[in-house]
């Protein structure tokens, strides 16, 4: 039998699944590269097209507009970065020394690829990367919190909404001052800031021993 035709069709040995795959990496790879050299406004359709070498019709295979490219690459790098977080909580250590690892590991990450710094700072300035953006905060203060968890067997539902608020309120309290040392606001090593971050995600506990018994139910008034 021939080959597969159509959207199947193969051609020089790569699949056009594949094929596809690797022009969707090439347009979020010269997006970010756009983004770190101008910010969101730099990322236009045309802009990222030319930059990847591809024809316009191919941008339309994978995204609908440039926003939806723009959260691609965030959700893309949040991924990279939980997989990371990921690997140190499957080593023995305890609460504060597991955190500080989480924090030394963030700070490594943002600090590999200019762009990355790049994208924190500028995700304010478009509301689909601030979605994007809460998003992560989100999905960091699920690991925070899953830490906490853990070592308490998790209780009750109205324990873990506490630990997730508690963590959230950490989580993006901590990611104001990295911002804040990115812009050189806050003159200091990554090593100690490090510290200080391991430090406030680390009161996560403590700060929910001291909140009232929370309810599932939304209050209306």
């Amino acid at each position: 039998m021939g080959q597969a035709t159509g959207a199947t069709r193969t051609y020089g040995g790569v699949a056009a699944e594949d094929r596809r795959a690797a022009r969707r990496s090439a347009l979020m790879e010269a997006a970010f590269d756009l983004f770190g050299e101008g910010g969101a406004t730099a990322v236009s359709k045309r802009a990222v097209c030319a930059r990847a070498r591809l024809n316009d019709r191919y941008f339309y295979e994978s995204f609908a507009d440039t926003d939806a490219l723009l959260e691609a690459i965030v959700r893309d790098q949040t991924e990279l970065v939980l997989e990371a977080v990921s690997a140190v909580l499957v080593q023995p250590g305890d609460l504060h020394a597991q955190i500080r690892a989480i924090a030394a590991i963030s700070l490594e990450f943002l600090a590999s690829d200019p762009r990355r710094a790049a994208l924190v700072l500028g995700s304010r300035g478009s509301e689909v990367l601030q979605r994007a953006r809460i998003d992560s905060a989100w999905a960091l203060t699920d690991v925070i919190a899953a830490i906490g968890d853990g070592r308490t067997g998790g209780r009750s539902k109205a324990n873990q909404l506490n630990r997730r608020v508690a963590a959230y309120g950490l989580v993006t309290g901590a990611t104001e001052v990295i911002e804040a040392w990115l812009r050189g606001d806050i003159d200091t090593s990554p090593q100690h800031l490090a510290d200080l971050v391991a430090s406030l995600l680390a009161a996560a506990p403590a700060v929910t021993a001291t909140l009232p018994t929370a309810s599932t139910r939304r209050r209306t008034t």
